[in-house]
């Protein structure tokens, strides 16, 4: 008995032992100050077998943050999704809750501001259940700072001041907190309301941060006591914060935050007319930063600010280069954003429920082949057959599956395409319209009409693509209605209502065949309206599309007065040019004649 009662006692010594140590390695973790040695060491740490689930899921929710940090947001979100599915075996709600947490911060620095909302939520409504009122009050932070980002600022406040409330009224004890709550509140204030307060704000999240020997909440709060500082006028002391605020980060390896610190006492030197000749080494520092330790951060605007120092100084030949460099580095960012959306909706797709389907088959199987050694050989053959087929089978299935969703992962992007290449249409007419209200010349007001006219045209095929949930086509008789409001709006008609009369079969056509179509009624109603209605009272453009034997008929006519060929041919019109064009592409068939007015046939094969 006196044996038994010694072994116990040891053993639960051990076990003490063991937990005191696994909760220290949070605690070292979080005092490492640089952070690529912090995450080396929580990455040795989570290859410990023995480890227990809260401490694990704690040094995986700092290590996200970490990796946060460097921007490495993909890896972070892997590490937290893997993480939720070890916790959900084994009920782990309050652990979870601390997750969804970062996952909310994970996608709040990816932008995806949806998915980031949606994990706060599902945090605070677990925190509310176990009734975990500092991670509750931590999580309405993070709700403020989301809403700061969005510029909503009265929505940041609302829960900021949650966040306050509840500290107080649960008496809640955590530094770190509380640094937190002052900083975010500074950073709204700042924002959307400037006053005295932030500045005290500030400074009482920096005295925290100090207390707590936090070095980068120091850099946080001096950051923000100089952006306070600038909004006064108040240009050496925000300086002297910037350059404290850099140094810190610099010192814990911070280097996205510390390079931004720098650009933000560039900018406030530019901003105070400081020579152009002290400021471009700031930006020329934070290219060879980024450069050469290969840090996440945009610079394309430290490019454009450069070019604009060289401008000013009157060297246009670094200007020139520097001007090179920003469209370049804008071209990349933009390519960075391209492949993050790819790989969002790569990563969407790429379902656990695949593996645990394996597991259950394979699970079957073994029981299926105790069974079988229970039966004649000639069942157990016929069983194997059947096992052979059922596996076949399976895989047909999962694979028909992933082509599913490879294909609407295909629909997605080309909507994508579309929609991009509908904005960039929209852009272009947007820059003719300005031209149009700042030209005097009626020619070149036609002209740029026209233009605009037929990009229109084009853009509305992509528009009905983007707004189609399946990309199969565009529904022609819907595709000329729109284009025949657009066109009756854009072309002058001096007044005179004209009646349009629609009719088409309805159906299917490939988008290259419905712009070229849409171009050929452009130009042909187009002309009508300016030329053909001057002597007619009640001027009628009749649109016909039908379809018969595999093959379409495209007729267009008015009752205006018809046009002379022989003269029209001579003028070599751009619009008669396009209409020629693109009726071949149709490989198409096309007349003119005069019939109570001009009309237009074009035949072609589906």
């Amino acid at each position: 008995m006196k044996y038994l009662l010694i072994v116990s006692i040891n053993v639960l010594i051990f076990l003490n032992l063991t937990i005191y140590a696994q909760n220290n390695y949070l605690q070292r973790a979080e005092s490492i100050p640089n952070i690529d040695s912090a995450i080396q060491y929580i990455e040795s740490k989570l290859k410990i077998k023995d480890i227990d689930t809260t401490t694990r899921a704690k040094l995986i929710c700092h290590l996200s943050s970490l990796y946060n940090k460097k921007s490495r947001y993909y890896k972070s979100e892997r590490i937290l999704n893997e993480l939720i599915l070890e916790l959900s075996k084994h009920d782990k709600t309050y652990l979870i809750g601390l997750v969804y947490t970062q996952l909310g911060n994970t996608y709040k620095l990816k932008r995806d501001m949806p998915a980031a909302l949606k994990y706060y939520f599902e945090a605070v409504d677990i925190f509310e259940k176990k009734k975990s009122y500092s991670d509750l009050a931590g999580v309405y932070v993070s709700l403020a700072e989301y809403f700061r980002n969005l510029g909503q600022h009265l929505d940041g406040k609302r829960y900021i001041q949650k966040a306050f409330t509840l500290y107080h009224d649960k008496v809640l004890k955590d530094t770190s907190l509380l640094i937190r709550m002052y900083g975010r509140f500074a950073a709204i204030q700042n924002e959307s309301s400037p006053t005295d307060s932030t500045i005290t704000l500030s400074l009482q999240a920096l005295k925290y941060a100090r207390l707590a020997n936090d070095l980068n909440a120091q850099a946080i709060s001096l950051n923000e006591l100089g952006f306070s500082f600038k909004n006064r006028r108040m240009i050496d002391s925000s300086r002297a914060c910037y350059k404290m605020a850099y140094k810190l980060w610099s010192q814990i390896g911070n280097d996205a935050d510390a390079v931004h610190a720098l650009y933000n006492e560039a900018m406030l030197l530019s901003h105070n007319y400081v020579k152009k000749e002290m400021i471009i080494p700031y930006y020329e520092t934070i290219i060879n930063l980024v450069r050469d330790k290969h840090i996440d951060y945009p610079l394309d605007q430290v490019f454009f600010e450069l070019s604009n120092c060289y401008f000013f100084m009157g060297d246009s030949l670094q200007c020139y280069r520097n001007r090179q460099n920003y469209f370049q580095a804008l071209i990349s960012k933009r390519q960075k954003l391209f492949d993050s959306e790819v790989q969002n909706i790569e990563e969407k797709y790429e379902n656990e429920k695949y593996k645990k389907e394996i597991v259950e088959v394979s699970n079957e199987l073994k029981e299926k082949k105790q069974e079988i050694i229970l039966i004649t050989s000639f069942l157990v053959l016929l069983i194997i057959l059947l096992i052979i087929i059922a596996i076949l089978a399976s895989r047909i299935n999962k694979t028909n599956k992933i082509l599913k969703i490879k294909n609407k992962e295909k629909d997605i992007l080309v909507q994508e395409v579309h929609h991009r290449v509908k904005n960039n249409l929209q852009f272009i007419n947007s820059l003719i319209n300005m031209q149009i209200n700042t030209n005097k010349s009626k020619t070149a007001i036609a002209s740029l009409n026209d233009f605009s006219r037929r990009i229109q045209s084009m853009g509305l095929v992509h528009e009905m693509l983007y707004n189609k949930d399946e990309i199969s086509g565009i529904e022609i008789k819907n595709y000329l209605q729109e284009l025949i409001s657009t066109l009756n709006e854009m072309v002058t008609s001096n007044n005179i209502p004209i009646q349009f009369h629609l009719n088409c079969d309805n159906m299917l056509i490939e988008s290259n065949k419905a712009m070229a179509l849409g171009i050929i009624m452009s130009e042909l109603v187009s002309n009508s309206i300016k030329y053909a209605f001057s002597d007619t009272q009640s001027p009628v453009i009749d649109i016909s599309y039908k379809v018969k034997n595999q093959q379409v008929t495209f007729v267009v006519r008015d009752n205006g007065i018809g046009i002379d060929f022989n003269k029209e041919a001579k003028k070599n019109k751009l619009g008669m040019r396009l209409i020629d064009i693109f009726s071949r592409q149709l490989k198409g068939e096309y007349i003119f004649n005069n019939d109570n007015g001009l009309v237009f046939t074009l035949t072609f094969k589906i």
